[in-house]
């Protein structure tokens, strides 16, 4: 959680600031020949549509954008980031996950690679509620392995 300092700060800052420091990058990254072009074109198409944005003060913008992705948090997959975070959720935690309507096929292969380490070259062909069905029953055959060392063990 951002300190007061923090939030005073952002106030002060428009967005249309961020905008130019993002229009910067974009031409230092192309002036570099830069090899991923993606990622030029990324910062390209993420200023413009800052840019009606322009004149809201920094502090409102991140408000906006927190209440926009609030009940997003699980759903994080497509990013690096978010492949850690698949590899650290709890067995249950990636129940609820795969079990929500609302996941791409494409997020639902990135899960069943990244964290069961299930290879998605025959999975791409299923449709995605068979996908669905494959991970939630690979994740019980881990429960029930677990369960089986636990017992093992004691």
């Amino acid at each position: 959680m951002p300190d007061k300092k923090a939030k005073v700060n952002a106030k002060r800052i428009k967005v249309r600031e961020l905008s130019r420091i993002l229009r910067a990058s974009e031409r230092f990254l192309d002036s570099l020949t830069y090899e991923n072009k993606n990622m030029v074109l990324f910062i390209r198409e993420l200023r413009m549509i800052l840019k009606s944005y322009g004149d809201m003060d920094g502090e409102k913008f991140l408000e906006m954008l927190k209440e926009l992705f609030k009940n997003r948090e699980i759903k994080k997959v497509s990013t690096k980031l978010d492949e850690i975070e698949i590899k650290s959720l709890s067995l249950d935690k990636l129940k609820d996950l795969v079990s929500d309507k609302s996941l791409s096929t494409k997020e639902l292969l990135l899960i069943a690679e990244k964290r069961l380490g299930i290879p998605t070259g025959v999975l791409k062909k299923m449709r995605k509620e068979l996908i669905r069905s494959k991970i939630l029953n690979t994740i019980q055959n881990i429960e029930k392995l677990d369960a089986i060392k636990k017992k093992a063990s004691e």
